[in-house]
C-alpha cells in the first residue's frame, strides 16, 4: 500500500488521530501502527521506551513504514609583465627575459624559454581554437631530478589556533608541518579517524553514501542525526538494526528502523564520548553489520537540543489559525511595527501585491496555457521554469490576499482569496503542475492549499475546506510517492526540497477537522526533512553542490525555519548546520554583485547577493543572532530598506524579536567546510572588491549540481573574476553542460593525455568524455592553515580521477595519486598551486587555466586579465609547453559567449608529476625563488620563509 494511502486508512476517523486540539494521545497510537520512520526501539539500559520509539511498531515497520520511511527527494593581459622560467632558486622580476639559475647543476627548468607565435583564429561560440600562442618551456625531466636542498627535513612543529597565532606574532616563525591527514580540531581529540571498508563505503552505494556523524566527529548536539548508505542488496522487508554505545562499548540504546536514518531525539546524551552501528539482513538472509564509529558529544551542547516529531506535532497543534501570527499579538500590532521601521516599504509592496491581485479580473489557470506546449529540449525546461513562477507568483497572491485581508480587515481581500484559492484547488492534478509534469510546481500548488486552509480558516465553509483539503491531499500524495527514493538516492535534490514543503505545508494544517492524518504526517516527514537538513555539507554550515545552488536554498529553508519557529516556538537556529550556514556565503560570494559562482551549475550567474540576501539571508541572520551574518546582508542599502514584498513570515517575526542582531565586520579572513569540501581564503573577507583564492575538493564529487572540478581552483582579484570555472549551465544535462561545463578540462585541475580528467564514463579512457554523475569520484580536504599571513589548504583527488565501466558499474583508478595544495600569501600578493600526481602508466600532464578573456603569453609566463585587474602565471616542474585556446567543442544552447584557457603540457610522458604554478597577482616585481627536486617543491616569496611541498604534506615557515 502507497504510504500515505495507509495513513489515510490508519486514519479513517478523528479521534483515531488526535483529531482535535493539542491532545497527542490517540497521535501516540497511530503512529505505533503506523510507524515514525518505521522504527520500534528498545531501551537496553532500562529506561522507558519513549513514546516515538514504541517497542510494540517493529513488525509494521519492517513492512509498512509511511512518509518517513520513504523519505523525500536543481583582455588584454599585460604583456610587459612576463617572468622567466627559473631553475632551483632563482629570483624572478617581473620584466626578465631570461633565467636567472642557481649555481647548483642540478637545474631543472634552466635552459631555453622560447615563445612560438603560431597563431590560430578566435571563433564564435562552440569552435575551439588552440594553440593561438604557445610556449616552450625546457629542462631536465622531473623523473630525473635530484636533491639540491641542503638541510635537516622540516619535521617541526603542529598545526593549532595556539600555534597558527603564535606563529603570526614571532619575528622568526618556526616551521609548522601540514601532515596531509585531515583538517585541525575537526575530529575528537585522541581519536584517528579509520578508513572503514565496510557496507557503508562499499563501491556498489557509494552514488548514494551518507555517513552521518562521520567516525571521531565532534556533535554539538546532545539529540544528533544517524544516516547510513542503504545497500543494493538489502532485503527491505526486514528492518535495519541502530546500536548506539557507550565509551566502554556497551549498548545504551537498539532501535528497529525502516529506514536508513534516525533523528535520536528521544534522549539527551550528556557530553561524552559514544560510538554507533548498524545491521540489515541482505536478500540471502544473512546479516551484516557496519564497523562501529565513534563520536563525541562536545560540553555546552545541551543548548541544541532537537525538539522530538512529538513535540513539533503538540506545539502545531495547539497553535491557533492563522499560526504565523504569534500567540497575544493582534493584527493591529503587526501593522504598526511593519509600517515604522525598516520594512515600511517591503510591507506597503506586499499590501500592492494584494491589491494588484483583486484587481485582477481573470483567475490564470497553467493548463490553459502551457498544455501541449514543449517539454523538452532549452525550450522545454524555460517552459517548465515558466509553469514553476505561474503557479509561485500564484501562491504569493493568495498569500498577500489572506493576510491583507486580515491586516486591514478587509472582506474583500479575503473573498478574493477565497476565489482563488478554490480556482486553484480546481488545477489538473495531472496536467502541466502534477508532481509527474513539473515537480516544483506541484509543491508550489500543495502548499498554497495548506496556507489557504491556514490563513482562511473561518472563511471557508465546510464544503469549500473539503474541496480544498482533498487537493491538498491528492497533491501531497503524488509528492510523498517519491519519498522512498531517498532510502537509496539521499541527494535526490528535488525529493528533498519536496520534503521541507511538504513538512511546511503540515505545520499549517496539523490538527485540521478536515485533514485528520496531518499530525501523523507531520511527525514523520519532519523527522526525515531534519534527517537531511544539511546533507550537501555538515555541521560546518557548508553547501557543497554549487556556488548558486547554496544560494537558491535561500529562497525556502530560512522561511521554513521562520514558520516552525512562528507555529511551534521551536527555533532550530542553534543547531550548527543553521548555525553556520550564513558564513558560507560569506566565505564564496563578496557582499556584491558581478561575479561568477566558484564552482558547480550556474556558475555564470552574477547576482546570488543581491537576489537573496535582501531576503532569505536576511531572515536567516535575525534567526541565528549572528552578527557577522547581520552585518553582511546590510552591506546593501536597497537590502535594509527593500522595497520588494516578502513573505509575511517577516513581518510576525517583528512581535518576536523587536530588534535584530548587533552587525558586526566578519574577522575571519578564510574558511574551511570540511564537510562541503571547500576552502575560501580572501585578502579580507569584508572588502567587497577583496582578492580570493577558492579551491574544492569534496566527497560530493561531480554529484548533480557539482562538477568533475575536485582540486580545481578559481581566482578572484580585486573583486574581478582572473581564473573561474567555464563552461555554462544552459539546462540540466544539456550536451553543452554534459560535455563541457562538467568536465575537468574546462576547470583549474590536472588534466592529462588530450583532456582526460574526472569521473570519465569508461574504464581506460582515449579521449575525455560525459563525467559521470556520482559521488564516488570524489576528492576531500587534507590540510588547512592560517596565520594571517599564509592560508593554505590540501586536497586529496586521487579517486575522482576513476574511470567508470559503463556495463560493470565498475570504477578503474586512472592514477594512484592526486594531491594538490595551494597556499595564498596576503602580504606579498602571491598564489602557489603545488601538483603531485602518479600514475601506474606514463601520462603527459597538462595544468588547465581558465579565464574570460584570451591570456597572453610574455615567454613562458601567462598573463590573464580582466579590467583593471591582472595576473602572471609561471609553471615550474617538468619541461613542456603552453598553448592558449579559446571557445568549446559545443557551444552553450544559450548562445553564451566563449571562454578562454591556457594549458600547459608536459613535453614527454612520465609515471610522476611534481609542479608548482606561481600566480603573482597584479604581475607584481616580486622576486619569487623555487627549488624542485623530485617531488619536493621548495618556494620562497621575496626571500622570506619557504613553504615546501612534499606529495602529501606542507611545511610552512620551512627552513
Amino acid at each position: 500500500m502507497h504510504p500515505l494511502s495507509l495513513v489515510l486508512a490508519t486514519c479513517t476517523a478523528v479521534s483515531a488521530c488526535g483529531g482535535g486540539g493539542g491532545n497527542t494521545d490517540n497521535l501516540e497510537k497511530s503512529m505505533a501502527a503506523v510507524g515514525v520512520n518505521g522504527q520500534a526501539s528498545a531501551v537496553a539500559d532500562g529506561s522507558p521506551a519513549s513514546a516515538d520509539s514504541t517497542a510494540s511498531a517493529a513488525s509494521d515497520a519492517a513492512s509498512s513504514t509511511a512518509i518517513s520511511k520513504t523519505t523525500a527527494a536543481n583582455s588584454k593581459a599585460d604583456s610587459s609583465a612576463g617572468a622567466s622560467q627559473t631553475s632551483t632558486t632563482a629570483a624572478k622580476p617581473a620584466n626578465t627575459a631570461s633565467a636567472s639559475t642557481s649555481s647548483s647543476s642540478n637545474s631543472l627548468l634552466a635552459g631555453t624559454a622560447q615563445a612560438n607565435a603560431s597563431k590560430g583564429v578566435a571563433t564564435g561560440g562552440g569552435s575551439t581554437s588552440s594553440g593561438q600562442v604557445s610556449a616552450t618551456v625546457s629542462g631536465s625531466p622531473i623523473a630525473n631530478s635530484t636533491q639540491s636542498v641542503s638541510g635537516p627535513a622540516p619535521t617541526s612543529g603542529t598545526v593549532s589556533a595556539n600555534n597558527m597565532a603564535a606563529t603570526a606574532a614571532s619575528s622568526t616563525p618556526q616551521p609548522i608541518r601540514l601532515a596531509g591527514t585531515g583538517v585541525p580540531g575537526m575530529s575528537a581529540d585522541a581519536c584517528t579517524e579509520t578508513a572503514n571498508q565496510d557496507f557503508v563505503e562499499a563501491p556498489d552505494v557509494w552514488t548514494a553514501k551518507r555517513l552521518v556523524p562521520k567516525d571521531c566527529a565532534i556533535l554539538r548536539t546532545p539529540t544528533p542525526v544517524f544516516a547510513w548508505s542503504q545497500p543494493a542488496n538489502r532485503d527491505t522487508s526486514k528492518p535495519w538494526t541502530f546500536v548506539l554505545l557507550d565509551s566502554k562499548g556497551g549498548a545504551i540504546e537498539t532501535r528497529s528502523l525502516g529506514v536508513p536514518r534516525l533523528l535520536l531525539s528521544s534522549r539527551s546524551l550528556p557530553a561524552g564520548r559514544y560510538a554507533w552501528n548498524v545491521s540489515y539482513v541482505d536478500r540471502g538472509g544473512k546479516t551484516r553489520t557496519s564497523d562501529t564509529r565513534r563520536f563525541e558529544v562536545a560540553a555546552g551542547s545541551e543548548k541544541n537540543t532537537l525538539p522530538t516529531p512529538f513535540a513539533v506535532v503538540a506545539a502545531a497543534t495547539a497553535k491557533a489559525h492563522p499560526r504565523l501570527l504569534p500567540t497575544g499579538t493582534g493584527f493591529g500590532t503587526i501593522v504598526t511595527l511593519a509600517t515604522n521601521g525598516e520594512l515600511k516599504d517591503s510591507y506597503a509592496a506586499f499590501v500592492k501585491r494584494a491589491e494588484t491581485a483583486l484587481a485582477q479580473t481573470t483567475i490564470y489557470n497553467p493548463d490553459a496555457k502551457f498544455k501541449g506546449t514543449a517539454a523538452s529540449g532549452l525550450a522545454g525546461a524555460q517552459n517548465g521554469m515558466l509553469i514553476v513562477h505561474a503557479a509561485e507568483d500564484e501562491r504569493n497572491a493568495i498569500e498577500a490576499l489572506a493576510y491583507v485581508g486580515k491586516l486591514k480587515n478587509d472582506s474583500r481581500y479575503t473573498n478574493a482569496a477565497v476565489t482563488r484559492l478554490l480556482a486553484m484547488a480546481a488545477w489538473d492534478s495531472n496536467g502541466v503542475t502534477s508532481e509527474t509534469n513539473q515537480d516544483q510546481a506541484n509543491r508550489e500548488v500543495f502548499l498554497a492549499l495548506a496556507q489557504g486552509l491556514d490563513f482562511l480558516d473561518g472563511k471557508l465553509t465546510t464544503a469549500q475546506s473539503a474541496t480544498v483539503t482533498d487537493a491538498l491531499k491528492i497533491r501531497l500524495q503524488q509528492a510523498t510517492s517519491r519519498f522512498s527514493a531517498l532510502d537509496t538516492a539521499p541527494y535526490n535534490s528535488h525529493v528533498l526540497t519536496a520534503v521541507a514543503y511538504a513538512t511546511e505545508a503540515l505545520l499549517y494544517t496539523a490538527g485540521n477537522p478536515s485533514f485528520p492524518e496531518a499530525k501523523t504526517l507531520l511527525a514523520q516527514v519532519y523527522e526525515t526533512w531534519m534527517t537531511h537538513i544539511g546533507i550537501w555539507g555538515g555541521a560546518d554550515g557548508g553547501f557543497g553542490n554549487g556556488t548558486a545552488y547554496g544560494w537558491y536554498t535561500l529562497s525556502s529553508l530560512p522561511r521554513q525555519l521562520a514558520i516552525l519557529k512562528l507555529c511551534t516556538g521551536l527555533n532550530l537556529a542553534n543547531w550548527q548546520p543553521i548555525a553556520k550556514m550564513g558564513d558560507q556565503f560569506m566565505a564564496m560570494t563578496p557582499p556584491t554583485d558581478g561575479l561568477r559562482g566558484a564552482f558547480g551549475d550556474d556558475a555564470e550567474v552574477l547576482n546570488n547577493y543581491t537576489s537573496n540576501s535582501f531576503d532569505g539571508y536576511r531572515m536567516l541572520a535575525g534567526l541565528t543572532r549572528d552578527s557577522a551574518q547581520e552585518w553582511y546582508w546590510r552591506q546593501s542599502a536597497t537590502n535594509v530598506q527593500t522595497k520588494y514584498a516578502l513573505p509575511p513570515a517577516h513581518y510576525m517575526l517583528l512581535a518576536l524579536d523587536s530588534s535584530r542582531p548587533t552587525p558586526v565586520k566578519p574577522s575571519r579572513n578564510s574558511f574551511v567546510f570540511e564537510d562541503a569540501g571547500l576552502v575560501a581564503m580572501h585578502s579580507a573577507t569584508a572588502d567587497p572588491l577583496r582578492s580570493s583564492l577558492y579551491f574544492r575538493s569534496s566527497s560530493l564529487g561531480s554529484f548533480n549540481h557539482s562538477h568533475a572540478d575536485n582540486n580545481a581552483f578559481t581566482y578572484v582579484s580585486k573583486g574581478k573574476d582572473l581564473l573561474i570555472s567555464a563552461g555554462y549551465y544552459p539546462y540540466y544535462e544539456s550536451p553543452h553542460h554534459a560535455l563541457v561545463g562538467r568536465a575537468t578540462r574546462f576547470k583549474n585541475a590536472l588534466t592529462f593525455d588530450g583532456g582526460i580528467g574526472q569521473a570519465e564514463p569508461s574504464k581506460a579512457p582515449t579521449a575525455p568524455g560525459k563525467p559521470v554523475f556520482a559521488t564516488e569520484a570524489r576528492g576531500r580536504i587534507t590540510n588547512y592553515f592560517d596565520d594571517g599571513v599564509w592560508a593554505a589548504t590540501s586536497g586529496d583527488a586521487s579517486l575522482a580521477y576513476r574511470g567508470r565501466d559503463p556495463s560493470a558499474l565498475t570504477w578503474t583508478p586512472l592514477l594512484t595519486n592526486a594531491i594538490r595544495s595551494v597556499a595564498m600569501n596576503r602580504s606579498e600578493r602571491v598564489v602557489l598551486i603545488y601538483d603531485w600526481a602518479t600514475s601506474a602508466t606514463p601520462r603527459k600532464w597538462e595544468l588547465n587555466f581558465q579565464s574570460l578573456a584570451a591570456p597572453t603569453l610574455n615567454a613562458t609566463t601567462i598573463n590573464v586579465s580582466n579590467g583593471s585587474a591582472k595576473a602572471c602565471i609561471d609553471v615550474y616542474g617538468p619541461s613542456g609547453n603552453i598553448s592558449t585556446a579559446s571557445g568549446f567543442p559545443i557551444a552553450p544552447e544559450n548562445g553564451a559567449p566563449n571562454h578562454f584557457r591556457a594549458i600547459f603540457k608536459a613535453g614527454s610522458a612520465s609515471t610522476q608529476l611534481a609542479s608548482l604554478t606561481v600566480i603573482r597577482e597584479d604581475c607584481r616585481s616580486v622576486p619569487v625563488s623555487v627549488n624542485v627536486s623530485g617531488a619536493v617543491i621548495k618556494a620562497s616569496i621575496n626571500g622570506g620563509p619557504a613553504v615546501s611541498f612534499d606529495q602529501k604534506t606542507v611545511t610552512m615557515y620551512a627552513p
